[in-house]
């Protein structure tokens, strides 16, 4: 069932973006996925509150597919993986939005690896669009 959720180092990443969607899982550190108690709530601030934990310990768990939602809704950034037919079966991540219109990362042996590295370009991008804006704010 882990696979289903972005890793902690990902989900961390996006807790830096602003990410706090609702999610049925959490991370306390580096751990494994928890649970969130329904009567917890979905959200940092009721894990916190009712189940006991720091805030500042608490790591949201999206799936995969909240996740690439979440940069859909908010940085209009599409991404999708695709598979690649040749002499064996591999594997495609392309994101397409206005960061600089269509990229793609070929040949990748997995699907849960180019859902990892598209995360990760994902968060990428949306680092690279923030320290732009910031650059031109302090000018």
């Amino acid at each position: 069932m882990n696979k289903e959720f972005i890793p902690p180092l990902g989900a961390l990443a996006l807790k830096e973006l602003g990410f706090d969607e609702p999610c049925i899982g959490f991370y306390k550190g580096n751990y494994d996925v928890k649970a969130v108690d329904q009567h917890w709530g979905s959200s940092i601030s009721g894990i916190s509150k009712k189940g006991g934990y720091r805030i500042d310990d608490l790591v949201l768990a999206p799936t995969f597919s909240q996740a690439f939602r979440w940069f859909r809704d908010k940085y209009e950034l599409h991404s999708w993986i695709t598979i690649e037919l040749g002499a064996t079966l591999t594997f495609c991540w392309v994101i397409s939005g206005e960061h600089k219109g269509t990229e793609h990362k070929p040949y990748l042996k997995t699907y849960e690896e180019a859902e990892i590295q598209c995360l990760g370009r994902l968060i990428s991008i949306v680092n690279e669009k923030q320290a732009t804006k910031k650059a031109k704010e302090s000018i």
